[in-house]
């Protein structure tokens, strides 16, 4: 062992030209899960050539999460090939921006994402989980199975569109459908990539790069001009372009809102859409806990469209969202960079050094969760979690960064699911999906499911 590597995380084996670039472009997910198994809580990865290439440690238990994730110890910043990707295709917002940015956007637009503020949309996402139940309906009556996903991205982009942004985006639906995917991916493989081209050079991956973030800039910009032409009408966008900042004052220029936009766009439709079918595909592996979602909903709603005291009572229907979160989390790794030399669970971090929280390997950590892989609801009842460790469960991210979001996708996702089920009895063509690791969390395949109408 050279002194450079005296006290280090132990080293991921990999080839010796790339080290892990290839194990973790083709199966990123995997290869975490297998070093997890096999070196421990903490394990470094090489990208590239010894000494041409980087490094980076990946965490996989609580504690290392706490310490990097919460502020408390030397700054950890988003500073990482990952997110200077992710930044060329959204730009600096809330979700990519660092230091004051970051803390000024974060104070400006706290007020909108309050469970008060939320509250407001609740009826309106009860309507537009109608809609999804109408359009699965009409799929059932042509016969054969559904692909999932595709009614879930519609859903969550009609949702997206009215109460965000006042506008039904169902007519962009094939633009984000085509852009998102595409840009996820390459995003994702070139924050992975020991050697990274310029983005500018004509490659057949840059040039479809392009024309998919022009798609959805010419997009964004005619949700801005729209709100400018119309006026102020009280939706996400317009209390958007009103926000102040409560310590200083100031509003968000154009281009500020421009990305918060391009944010909001990707996050809240590829999340929430992909989380949602995620959901459904699991209840309908699971029948006996897709009955006891429908006995509760039958219960607390009967016939009605949810309120927002409606979502806190369907308290199982919310334990099957926590467990889709935790088995398929979204934003599945958070990368960042030490600003200073630090110790982590006992090994040196050099200051630069990219460290990666593995949100899937925490989820899936048997030191952590009793049958990590197995799906069940109940470990999120009130007695269950009680003892939990705050940074186990991660679905939103941790510390001060986690995500703003957070109670609108937890109200979108149960009221998405109880609507479903007490429409359909619901079966799955497989049980277990196979996933793919983007910037997001998506399905490899087709998520294939039959809907079985059931009679009111």
């Amino acid at each position: 062992m050279s002194a450079r590597d005296a006290g280090a995380a132990p080293l991921m084996p990999g080839s010796l030209l790339l080290g892990s670039a290839r194990d973790l472009q083709r199966d990123q997910l995997g290869t975490y899960e297998q070093a997890m198994h096999d070196h421990g809580d903490l394990v470094r990865f090489r990208i590239g050539p010894p000494r041409l290439g980087f490094e980076f440690d990946a965490i996989f238990d609580p504690e290392g999460a706490r310490h990097v994730l919460s502020g408390a110890s030397v700054g950890y910043v988003k500073d990482a090939p990952a997110f200077t990707e992710l930044r060329r295709i959204v730009g600096e917002g809330l979700a990519t921006a660092d230091g004051e940015r970051w803390r000024r956007q974060r104070r400006t637009l706290q007020p909108l994402f309050t469970k008060r503020r939320v509250a407001e949309y609740i009826p309106l996402i009860g309507e537009r989980a109608q809609s999804l139940v109408e359009d699965l309906r009409s799929d059932a009556a042509r016969g054969g199975e559904t692909d999932l996903r595709a009614a879930t991205m519609t859903y969550a982009a009609n949702v997206l569109g009215e109460a965000l942004f006042g506008d039904d985006l169902t007519t962009a639906g094939p633009i984000i459908a085509d852009a998102v995917p595409l840009l996820n991916q390459y995003a994702a493989r070139r924050g992975l990539a020991p050697l990274r081209l310029p983005a500018s050079l004509p490659t057949p991956a840059n040039r479809a790069a392009a024309k998919a973030k022009q798609s959805l800039e010419d997009l964004v910009d005619g949700l801005v001009q729209s709100r400018t032409d119309r006026g102020q009408t009280g939706d996400f966008l317009s209390l958007l372009m009103e926000a102040k900042d409560p310590e200083t004052g100031r509003g968000m220029d154009t281009d500020v809102i421009r990305d918060e936009v391009m944010v909001f766009l990707l996050g809240g439709n590829e999340s929430t859409g992909t989380s949602l079918s995620f959901a459904l595909h699991a209840l309908g592996g699971h029948q006996a806990v897709q009955d006891r979602v429908r006995d509760e909903v039958t219960a607390v709603l009967g016939d009605r469209v949810p309120s927002a005291d409606d979502v806190e009572a369907l308290s199982f229907t919310g334990q099957v969202v926590d467990e889709v979160l935790r088995l398929y989390p979204p934003v599945h790794t958070l990368p960042r960079r030490a600003t200073a030399d630090d110790m982590l669970r006992g090994h040196p971090i050099p200051k630069g050094r990219i460290v990666v929280v593995s949100i899937w390997g925490i989820h899936r950590n048997p030191k952590v969760w009793e049958d990590p892989q197995e799906f069940r609801p109940e470990r999120f009842e009130g007695s269950a979690v009680a003892d939990l460790d705050r940074y186990a469960y991660l679905p939103f991210g941790g510390g001060p960064r986690a995500c703003i979001g957070m109670h609108f996708a937890r109200a979108e996702l149960a009221i998405a699911v109880a609507t479903v089920v007490r429409a359909f009895q619901i079966r799955s063509a497989e049980r277990v999906p196979r996933v793919t690791a983007g910037i997001a969390l998506g399905p490899r395949d087709r998520l294939r499911c039959t809907f079985e109408p059931l009679s009111n």
